[in-house]
């Protein structure tokens, strides 16, 4: 067995150095790509992807945009004054929204009426809706979100990933359904 000269033997320590060097480095980078990609899901319509952001006016004439409600659970709603299974759920969206308020969910019910806001304000009225209610006349929101049946619901939790979808009326008068929808949202009840 040779004896390494003490040149040689500082060569080498200094490439093994090197390598651990290169190699926490690469390790680092590759975590932190990890934590970045982990962090900013794709924008999507599947469940666990970051829920399309979009601008509409609510009944009152403000923009309402869907990205500013993070921090919350949102149950995102697509429905019409013409739909009667729209109409069934919305006294039941009302209660939840009345009891649920204070736990960080909110409601968006986007209207996609084809007649201007008079309608949904008259219906808002006569059923005292107080979530917040958003006009689609052109269908932006609907077209961004594939809407093809009504009512069709989204449930994102509060940092704008969808968690849940529902094509038709919702059960929120179950309550095993209001602690999946509060699971769901990573709300506390």
């Amino acid at each position: 067995m040779a004896i390494l000269s003490s040149k040689r033997l500082t060569e080498l320590s200094f490439g093994i150095l090197i390598c651990l060097i290169l190699l926490f480095v690469l390790a680092w980078v590759k975590e932190r790509g990890a934590i970045e990609a982990e962090a900013q899901p794709e924008i999507g319509l599947d469940i666990g992807n970051l829920a399309p952001d979009f601008v509409l006016p609510d009944i009152m004439g403000n923009q309402v945009r869907l990205s500013a409600f993070r921090g919350k659970g949102v149950i995102l709603n697509f429905w019409s004054t013409w739909c009667k299974p729209c109409i069934e759920e919305m006294p039941d969206m009302q209660a939840f929204y009345g009891k649920n308020s204070a736990a960080r969910i909110e409601i968006l019910a986007v209207s996609i009426n084809r007649e201007r806001d008079s309608t949904v304000k008259h219906f808002v009225r006569k059923l005292n809706l107080t979530f917040p209610v958003l006009l689609d006349f052109d269908k932006i929101a609907a077209r961004i979100y594939k809407v093809f049946a009504l009512p069709t619901s989204f449930l994102i939790n509060d940092k704008g990933v969808i968690v849940k979808k529902w094509y038709g009326k919702m059960d929120l008068d179950k309550e095993a359904f209001l602690q999946e929808i509060r699971r769901a949202a990573a709300v506390s009840p």
